[in-house]
């Protein structure tokens, strides 16, 4: 639920790692740029700009756990 929640509230307009405790969980969200190739736009528009955004959660003696997914990246002015 916690990697569920801290994917759900990432900010998507770019580049950045976070990190962070949450009562016995460690946790670090990372998002990256992914660079898609221009033929896979419509023609006469830019390719969209892509972020993966993965979240990996640890707790206890080595338990883990890790959701990824794609997101469009926001526009700075943007708001979610």
């Amino acid at each position: 639920m916690l990697a569920d929640r801290l994917a759900r509230s990432a900010d998507v307009s770019g580049e950045r790692v976070d990190t962070g405790h949450e009562g016995t969980f460690e946790w670090e969200r990372r998002t990256k740029l992914v660079v898609v190739p221009a033929d896979l736009s419509p023609p006469g528009t830019d390719a969209p700009r892509l972020l993966s955004l993965s979240v990996a959660v640890k707790w206890g003696s080595g338990r883990s756990v890790e959701v990824s997914t794609l997101r469009l990246a926001q526009s700075a002015g943007t708001t979610p």
